[in-house]
């Protein structure tokens, strides 16, 4: 499965969660956002967008890694009203997760106009898994480049359970 259509099961099952009329996943590069993956009216128009880290609701979650759930963006100063209406779309309410691991902040999953009281809980364990995907995938890649260590990647997948065991045994008291 394609990282891109793994995002795009992960915003899915949130919309499917908070009733969501829309949603996006956005990695970082560097210091922008780059949305990747997004579903509702105006998906075509968000995928590719580049936005420095610090902007919008986004932007906040990635650059503090918290949760932000608003019902009333209006409100919120962090919200970026002139991206939300060059793309055709102001939404009332964001809920915007940040996709970590323990060691660092990959993205951020962001839904538009939640039906009801976004379960923070829920989607934050739905987006440490889209973050722990993200981090395989960007991994592979870097592997599948090196094909010595592809190769080295293949015959270890080849390996059966005791064998693994006793390989993790081995690197443990190596390391």
């Amino acid at each position: 499965m394609s990282l891109d259509l793994l995002l795009d099961s992960v915003i899915a099952t949130a919309q499917h969660l908070t009733g969501s009329s829309a949603g996006s996943v956005a990695l970082l590069d560097g210091d922008e956002l780059v949305f990747r993956a997004a579903s509702g009216p105006k998906a075509a128009a968000i995928i590719g967008l580049r936005l420095p880290v610090g902007r919008g609701i986004a932007g906040y979650a990635v650059s503090s890694g918290q949760a932000v759930a608003l019902d009333d963006v209006s409100a919120d100063p962090r919200f970026a009203r002139d991206l939300a209406e060059s793309l055709g779309h102001v939404p009332h309410g964001i809920v915007a997760v940040p996709l970590d691991t323990d060691d660092e902040v990959v993205g951020v999953l962001e839904l538009l106009d939640p039906a009801g009281s976004a379960a923070l809980d829920v989607l934050s364990l739905l987006a440490r898994q889209a973050a722990l995907a993200v981090v395989l995938a960007r991994s592979f890649d870097a592997l599948a480049g090196d094909t010595e260590a592809a190769a080295l990647a293949v015959e270890l997948s080849r390996l059966g359970t005791r064998e693994r065991a006793l390989l993790r045994a081995f690197l443990d008291y190596a390391g």
